[in-house]
């Protein structure tokens, strides 16, 4: 067996960010389950202001050095059915979800990411 230590040169991860007004942020999550709010507040979503416009903003990062892996999203209830192991909603899933809605309204959101 072969142990690397140090900077592994083929290494893959992934950076996402979204972006959005308070507003439609609120909205949206009115009607998302609260599992996803869970993921959303392990990612700890930051306030501000653009161009005079609260906003709000989540970073994730998956791959080798993953957002959840090394601190999990706390959540007591029942999780929405997805496509984890267990077969239910993975933190990825949720933040899809999450995406997939803040996209619905592209006046009010920007969304990013990168590979390295």
């Amino acid at each position: 067996m072969k142990i690397r230590n140090g900077f592994v040169s083929n290494s893959s991860s992934s950076s996402f960010m979204i972006l959005t007004s308070v507003e439609n942020h609120e909205k949206i999550m009115k009607n998302m389950h609260p599992y996803i709010a869970a993921v959303l507040k392990r990612l700890g979503g930051r306030r501000g202001k653009l161009f005079g416009k609260d906003v709000i903003s989540f970073t994730y990062i998956s791959g080798n050095d993953d957002s959840f892996s090394y601190d999990p999203v706390v959540f007591d209830g029942e999780k929405p059915e997805g496509e984890d192991d267990d077969g239910k909603m993975s933190p990825y899933e949720a933040w899809d979800m999450y995406k997939k809605e803040v996209m619905k309204d592209k006046e009010n959101v920007f969304t990013e990411s990168a590979s390295w």
